[in-house]
């Protein structure tokens, strides 16, 4: 009887132990998952935010050259800018067409 006793406590903490190292691999697995996808969501927004605000000082700078009235200028900046920014296209458009 003692022998069935101890083998019975023996299987059960033998299943208990892949249960709960099975549940917390699962747990770990999906946090890390969470983590990942939080991190890259982060990035791309911090991507986003850092693309706006140098759109936003590449329109200022262009903004004040047009105001001074210096069109020449104003196209040896487009040259520069397209030369030295991570932007697909840099385009001036004009309010009459």
């Amino acid at each position: 009887m003692r022998s069935e006793v101890g083998m019975f406590k023996s299987r059960l903490g033998l299943r208990l132990s892949v249960i709960l190292g099975a549940v917390l691999a699962l747990l770990l697995a999906g946090g890390l998952t969470w983590l990942d996808h939080n991190e890259r969501q982060s990035m791309a927004e911090q991507a986003e935010q850092s693309t706006e605000q140098t759109a936003l000082a590449l329109e200022a700078s262009l903004k004040s050259i047009m105001l001074a009235g210096e069109g020449p200028i104003a196209h040896d900046w487009l040259k520069r800018v397209r030369q030295t920014t991570d932007f697909d296209d840099v385009r001036i458009y004009r309010r009459d067409g």
